[in-house]
């Protein structure tokens, strides 16, 4: 879950870093600027500030996909991507609604992911669209160990995310674009959560860890896409999704 000691321009990246040069000052004195960095730390925005160049440039392909439902979608209330891009009605759950989302087909709750207030067995699917570089590698654990949880036999756990390399030296900034039909979504993100390698491997061993057998990965132009399933696809008679 997005954590509010960490960075996130869901906007605007370079706008907020402007908004940072030219108010420093206006920082240092305690006062709010910008969208969501009042708890943020004067030496992690100069971080941000050294690092403005370093965006990682990623352009995703996604077909308009019916998730099999129930399905929740894990701190999806910022750029709403998968509701963009579903067919289907889903639950949202995030520790800060960014915005509320007028549409039937959403039902959207204020919720920790490390402590899911559902009961086991419910969600056929789970999705995570870039929410978890703004999670810490020990509470990551914890999100898959309750995902795995409310999770129905057969169900998958969908992932979205960063692909990292190379411990980062500061933040994470992404600049992401979605194509989807004939759509295309704008998204930029940026976290100092990331003090690891986050490659496959990494993925694969807390989700294995948490309980998933059937785990496959793929990289797309700089995101890493996981599909995790509890059981088999087997068990409910349905091939993988798209």
């Amino acid at each position: 879950m997005k954590n509010k000691n960490e960075l996130h321009v869901s906007t605007n990246l370079n706008k907020v870093i402007n908004n940072l040069t030219n108010l420093s000052e206006t920082i240092k004195k305690g006062q709010l600027i910008a969208e969501k960095i009042s708890s943020l730390k004067f030496d992690d925005i100069n971080k941000l500030l050294q690092n403005r160049n370093n965006i990682i440039n990623t352009n995703l392909s996604i077909n308009k996909t019916a998730f099999l439902t129930p399905h929740l979608d894990i701190g999806g209330s910022g750029e709403a991507i998968i509701y963009k891009i579903s067919k289907n009605k889903l639950t949202i759950i995030d520790l800060d609604i960014d915005r509320k989302i007028d549409s039937k087909r959403v039902e959207m709750h204020r919720m920790d992911a490390r402590n899911l207030k559902f009961e086991d067995n419910k969600f056929l699917t789970i999705t995570s669209f870039y929410t978890l570089m703004y999670v810490c590698c020990n509470d990551i654990l914890r999100i898959f160990h309750e995902c795995y949880r409310v999770l129905q036999n057969g169900g998958v756990f969908k992932i979205w995310d960063v692909n990292i390399d190379q411990i980062p030296s500061g933040f994470t900034n992404v600049s992401l674009d979605i194509s989807c039909g004939n759509k295309v979504y704008h998204a930029e993100y940026s976290s100092n959560a990331i003090q690891e390698i986050r490659d496959q491997e990494f993925y694969r061993t807390l989700l294995e860890d948490s309980g998933f057998k059937d785990v496959n990965i793929n990289t797309q132009n700089n995101c890493i896409i996981i599909e995790a399933y509890k059981g088999t696809t087997l068990d409910l008679g349905y091939s993988r999704l798209d």
